[in-house]
């Protein structure tokens, strides 16, 4: 994947979150142009739950991964980024769980003699790699790209507990049955979501947030 321009990196952000917007409806709709509280409604209901919670967590992880194979394209330093891709780079670096000085020379080059040389980031898929997209998980990739999670901090209930404990609870075959301002609820949460993240990352882009202060 290539992101040579913040061009390509809006196109990139409105092509995977237009599809995604279009299923979401098309989910929504069938949850109430069902029969009211029908079994049809319910299955609607519980299948638009757990595809809902999937378009987060994909959205997300895609988002970021643009934006860092955007940022990795600028050629900066070491030097030049902000002090999170600095992390993120050393944590590949020293996880080596020992406190032998030896094991961290290379972090040590980084910071030190090599800290004027042309960054060379990990893949983008390192920042995405862990499984169901917890709120701290959240914070976490916003942090590896320089994203201040603040924003998003009155969500953290409707993550792990309006959200992901439903989908959770139905993807692992609980009977459940939400109501339709259960199922509303996460839909419009979701697109928030959605929506925020994709205004906040061309946002960083544009102001360059990813080089250091």
């Amino acid at each position: 994947m290539t992101i040579p321009t913040l061009a390509a990196l809006e196109t990139s952000l409105q092509e995977d979150l237009a599809w995604r917007r279009k299923e979401l409806s098309s989910l929504y709709l069938s949850v109430i142009s069902a029969s009211p509280q029908s079994e049809s409604q319910y299955r609607a209901i519980r299948s638009g739950i757990v595809l809902t919670y999937a378009h987060l967590e994909g959205f997300t992880r895609q988002a970021a991964r643009c934006y860092f194979e955007y940022v990795r394209g600028r050629n900066l330093t070491y030097g030049d980024l902000a002090l999170n891709f600095l992390a993120l780079k050393i944590s590949r670096i020293v996880c080596h769980g020992t406190t032998k000085a030896s094991y961290y020379s290379s972090a040590v080059d980084l910071l030190t003699l090599k800290i004027g040389e042309t960054a060379i980031l990990p893949e983008p898929e390192v920042i995405t790699a862990n499984s169901s997209l917890k709120f701290a998980q959240f914070k976490e990739i916003l942090y590896c790209i320089n994203i201040d999670p603040q924003p998003f901090s009155s969500k953290e209930n409707f993550f792990d507990k309006v959200l992901l404990e439903r989908r959770n609870a139905i993807a692992h075959g609980e009977f459940r049955r939400p109501s339709p301002d259960d199922y509303h609820e996460i839909h419009v949460g979701v697109i928030e979501i959605l929506d925020q993240l994709d205004t906040r990352l061309i946002d960083a882009a544009t102001g360059e947030d990813f080089r250091r202060a």
